[in-house]
């Protein structure tokens, strides 16, 4: 009896199969992902950025709804077509070849409809000039109890690569050595052992009626919370956001606190 081998499982999402036109299948061969673009603006709030498009023929987007840019890696060069729909509601497909500077990671990141919506902008009724606007879905605008509550966002790597092309705001990598898995308790140690003063004065935190006293150890220990809660006052009467987070400054003027390792706003 052949025992049959089986495939280990994937978390990756299987690639999305795009219905076209026959007209244009034989173009899109030489591409490997596309984003769908509205031509359209609809309800969408946080715009985070935009990028260009420069097509090499010029278009007309009055009667569009729905426009699709293909991409590969290693290459600037693009493909955008589209749907017009005429007053016989029939449908026309066009398309154009086009350049765009937008990097591939960003690209990529950019294809998971659930996190962006891409809406397209031109300046004129017929140009080859295309401003692309990228908003952030409802979905990452999370409400959470308290700023440090534990949430996480499984696109998270997308929005991070994302944000960091249009903020610059990246998280700090750290090589495989840079903590020593037998002695990372001990510097641990070191790090709290190195943050007491010993000529720092510790304050009488009991009544002296009380009995039994407190132990010096006791005593440090509750001077040390009370100074975390004096910093904790401070830093919220001066306004400074918490540690987690970091402004994002939209186009409109608001503003949106993003929370750098959970890839949410």
């Amino acid at each position: 009896m052949v025992r049959k081998k089986t495939r280990p499982k994937s978390f990756n999402a299987p690639p999305i199969k795009l219905k076209c036109s026959e007209l244009i299948k034989s173009h899109l061969q030489h591409f490997e992902s596309f984003i769908k673009i509205s031509t359209s603006p609809g309800s969408q709030k946080y715009k985070i950025g935009d990028f260009a498009i420069v097509l090499y023929d010029v278009c007309d987007f009055v009667n569009d709804t729905v426009a699709y840019l293909h991409f590969k890696e290693d290459s600037t060069k693009s493909l955008l077509w589209w749907e017009e729909i005429n007053d016989g509601n029939e449908k026309k497909v066009k398309f154009s070849y086009a350049t765009c500077e937008v990097p591939y990671d960003v690209l990529k990141a950019l294809t998971s409809q659930s996190q962006f919506q891409l809406i397209c902008e031109t300046t004129e009724l017929q140009s080859k000039n295309i401003c692309i606007h990228v908003y952030i879905s409802s979905n990452l605008v999370v409400s959470l109890n308290y700023a440090s509550e534990p949430h996480m966002n499984r696109f998270r790597s997308k929005v991070q690569t994302v944000v960091k092309h249009f903020y610059g705001i990246a998280l700090e990598e750290y090589g495989k050595d840079y903590i020593d898995e037998e002695d990372h308790v001990e510097k641990v140690y070191e790090c709290i052992k190195n943050r007491f003063d010993p000529n720092e004065k510790v304050l009488e935190v009991s009544h002296p009626s009380l009995i039994p006293k407190l132990r010096d150890y006791q005593s440090q220990a509750v001077h040390w919370m009370l100074k975390c809660e004096s910093r904790e006052n401070s830093c919220r009467d001066e306004d400074k956001n918490h540690i987690l987070y970091s402004e994002l400054h939209l186009s409109d003027g608001s503003k949106l606190y993003y929370h750098i390792y959970g890839g949410f706003v």
